[in-house]
């Protein structure tokens, strides 16, 4: 009897998106450059079209010559705002666009109207703008004292020389991201002293000093050791305590990026679904544009999927996670809260509990991104214990052929999180799949090659 030949699974091939957190930086700094720019792999999304148009709007000539390519022709100068009538600044939904043009339009010169879509009005902004009065902005809130909508009045930064400015970044790194980016245009420089009791996403300041970096504006950081402050490479640090951690940015001018320097690398957030996918689908999944000595903190999405018990291997191609046998584990997601709607899929797909620790800042993200997951992942019987700031996951996936309406909370990650669940044998429906456009417009085209279907194999 001539017997079936052998078979292993073919892994599945497909493209991260581009970074989402670096094309918002990149394409500040090539705004605020003297001279001109070409940036290319830029992500085209609602969240960077609003960073592009509010560029657009306060002196920056910004024009799209092929699918994420952009000729970017800076203000060679702060910001331009209006005299008579403010200039809008419509931010739509994004918070990062937001948090950092509007420190970045504090250092302009002129009236600035910032305001954005009702999710937005809702997310705090105290400690950045409380910082921004400090240094001279006059600020008009339009509704709730710390929350947008509200008009900037700026003259430009002004700190006392020799002084330090404290700065909290416990809700969002994007304060003191958006305050490194705006330092260059500041009267005197800014000298900053990382403030509170900790920082949120400290890999993303590193996307920021990487950014200055490559465009000639590099930060000087300072460390307190053992009673001394010493100039300290940032690229080693795994995170920033307050106070022990300084920045100086000095009074400059920004230049454009050469070379690789203006290329937008692929996004670890982006991929973290698709990653996730090989962990828990039929065939292992290849995703490739990643850099593997990124900086990205959602990079860390590799070493949470190998310590769940999937296998990750990196090859010419690019980076293959392949199926295992996945179980509950403790994990630390404050320097990567992006993954958490990732992390909790797989979670409740898991054998036996899992803690994460650290996520007490996603309350404030496009949804509540901690009472968000907890409904959805209930529905699969799943469940889900809060702290206010940690969650435990407990699966007990549930086996029927009933479809599960699913809702995305009108939250991208949220949405490319549950799809996750069509890769078992749940029926499921999304009410709002159109939100990934937000952050991986792509989504579901990428997704088409990985959603249950043939299942791919070569003879072995």
């Amino acid at each position: 009897m001539t017997q079936p030949p052998l078979t292993r699974p073919v892994p599945i091939i497909v493209d991260a998106p581009p970074s989402k957190s670096l094309s918002h930086r990149k394409l500040v700094a090539a705004a605020l450059a003297r001279g001109t720019t070409r940036l290319s792999r830029v992500l085209e999304s609602d969240d960077t079209a609003r960073t592009i148009e509010v560029l657009r709007s306060v002196g920056a000539g910004i024009e799209r010559t092929a699918p994420g390519e952009y000729t970017v022709a800076g203000m060679d100068g702060p910001p331009r705002g209006g005299r008579k009538t403010p200039v809008s600044c419509f931010m739509g939904e994004s918070g990062t666009s937001c948090r950092l043009l509007t420190a970045v339009l504090a250092a302009g010169d002129g009236s600035f109207a910032v305001h954005g879509a009702p999710r937005l009005h809702e997310r705090p902004m105290t400690e950045l703008l409380e910082t921004l009065a400090i240094l001279g902005t006059d600020i008009h809130f339009q509704a709730q004292p710390g929350f947008l909508p509200l008009v900037l009045d700026a003259r430009g930064l002004s700190q006392a020389e020799g002084s330090w400015l404290p700065v909290r970044a416990e809700r969002s790194s994007q304060f003191l991201s958006g305050l490194l980016l705006a330092g260059p245009l500041a009267q005197n420089g800014l000298r900053l002293a990382l403030a509170g009791e900790r920082v949120a996403s400290w890999p993303y300041v590193c996307l920021t000093l990487q950014t200055m970096e490559d465009s000639g504006c590099a930060v000087s950081v300072t460390t307190l050791v053992d009673g001394e402050w010493r100039e300290t490479d940032w690229r080693t640090m795994r995170t920033a305590h307050p106070g022990a951690t300084r920045f100086r940015i000095r009074r400059g001018a920004y230049r454009p990026p050469a070379g690789d320097d203006a290329v937008v690398e692929g996004d670890y957030s982006g991929a973290s679904y698709l990653l996730a996918a090989g962990a828990i689908g039929p065939n292992p999944v290849t995703v490739t544009n990643l850099r593997r000595s990124s900086l990205q903190g959602d990079r860390r999405i590799l070493e949470i999927l190998e310590d769940m018990g999937a296998t990750v291997s990196w090859s010419d191609t690019g980076v293959t996670v392949g199926p295992g046998r996945l179980r509950g584990i403790r994990l630390d997601m404050r320097h990567c809260p992006d993954l958490v709607p990732t992390v909790t899929v797989l979670a409740s797909l898991s054998e036996g509990p899992t803690v994460l620790e650290g996520v007490g800042s996603l309350r404030h993200k496009e949804s509540d991104r901690l009472a968000a997951p907890a409904e959805e992942l209930s529905k699969t019987g799943a469940r889900v214990t809060l702290s206010d700031d940690s969650m435990t996951i407990l699966p007990a996936l549930k086996r029927s052929g009933k479809p599960i309406r699913f809702s995305a909370h009108n939250d991208h990650r949220m949405a490319m999180s549950l799809a996750l669940f069509e890769l078992t044998d749940m029926r499921l429906a999304l009410d709002d799949p159109s939100c990934v456009r937000k952050s991986f417009p792509s989504f579901w085209d990428a997704w088409k090659r990985i959603r249950p279907g043939t299942r791919l194999t070569e003879d072995l």
